[in-house]
């Protein structure tokens, strides 16, 4: 099976969303969260991007809980920086 390509902006833009998920996490455990009951994703229904804006969408397992956030402009994510946005945050 040959391997597709994936350009250097399209890893980029796959470790922002990944970085941004796992400081999704980060900010629930310093608000004393069980993360092994928390899922999060950006931007579920949609093509692989880049898109200007995403959507968060959160849940806690097996419950009818679900929370979401639109309109979250990608340059409130961490650029590479390591550092994210405080009003991502």
């Amino acid at each position: 099976m040959p391997r597709r390509h994936v350009s250097k902006a399209q890893e980029l833009y796959g470790q922002v969303l990944n970085d941004a998920i796992e400081h999704v996490f980060i900010a629930a455990v310093r608000n004393a969260m069980d993360t092994r009951l928390l899922a999060a994703r950006f931007d579920i229904g949609r093509g692989p991007g880049p898109h200007a804006v995403h959507t968060l969408a959160g849940a806690i397992r097996d419950t009818d809980i679900p929370v979401s956030a639109q309109d979250i402009p990608h340059e409130w994510l961490s650029m590479g920086t390591g550092c994210i946005d405080t009003r991502f945050s």
